[in-house]
């Protein structure tokens, strides 16, 4: 009898040590799969990450105004010469844990184009404001470009922000390749904005040549930007090629 209990508990005890060990290689595993969920996440199949000038455009942020830059901004472009792929801007938190996808924004506008929507397919600029609308928040500005290779394309700025618990893109003026732009507000850099568009007479001259300007006012009202007082147009014509808002203010700074 004394044989059959030893055995017995020499038995259990053998098991308890072998379930402890295919525990133990489970959670290793679970682990490694969560590890590399974590790193893939930073990763989106046919796509690459943009660049701004040779440097990668990734940006750590506060953009949760937490006093400590806590979240990753990452921005994709398709992983081609040829581009036809939205942009796709995402958000990561991090952690000690790795990174934890928060939100994603695919550059996808209401247009002509088919399916029914534009797509922004290039990436031109991008800026990290602290208190940019004089609200304290800090926003992450765009500059995206739908382009099909030809002379043409729409210049869609947007406008990555935190604010009652969730990000936000906000829209602002749709452009064109000749028109020009600048912030011009005092209290928040973001709270007035000029747009200089082309007045293109296209019996008399060629896409990329000196044109006339009209130029918009546009001001930030908390929510999204609204185009304000009257619009103004140059006398004289200005080349697309250079800054032309910095040609109007030398030659008819009144208009501005």
């Amino acid at each position: 009898m004394k044989e059959k209990n030893l055995l017995k508990w020499l038995f259990l005890g053998i098991l308890v040590v072998v379930l402890g060990g295919v525990v133990f290689v489970l959670g290793r595993i679970s682990g490694e799969k969560t590890q590399s969920r974590k790193a893939a996440s930073l990763v989106i199949p046919g796509y690459q990450l943009a660049e701004i000038e040779g440097a990668p455009a990734e940006y750590v942020v506060d953009l949760k105004n937490q006093g400590e830059k806590r979240q990753l901004v990452r921005v994709y472009t398709e992983n081609k010469e040829t581009k036809t792929l939205p942009v796709i801007i995402k958000v990561f938190s991090l952690g000690k844990d790795g990174f934890k996808e928060e939100f994603k924004f695919e550059a996808k506008f209401p247009g002509k184009a088919k399916p029914p929507f534009d797509v922004a397919n290039q990436l031109e600029e991008v800026k990290v404001e602290k208190n940019f609308w004089g609200d304290g928040r800090t926003v992450v500005f765009f500059s995206l470009f739908s382009n099909y290779y030809g002379s043409g394309g729409k210049n869609y700025l947007i406008f990555l922000s935190y604010k009652e618990g969730r990000y936000q893109v906000v829209q602002g003026p749709v452009l064109d390749e000749l028109a020009d732009y600048r912030f011009t507000g005092k209290n928040g850099k973001g709270e007035e904005l000029v747009v200089a568009k082309a007045v293109w007479n296209t019996e008399e001259e060629g896409h990329f040549s000196p044109h006339r300007y009209t130029l918009e006012h546009w001001i930030w009202n908390e929510n999204s930007y609204e185009k304000a007082g009257l619009e103004r147009t140059t006398e004289n014509k200005y080349d697309p090629a250079s800054n032309v808002l910095d040609q109007i203010i030398q030659k008819e700074p009144h208009l501005l």
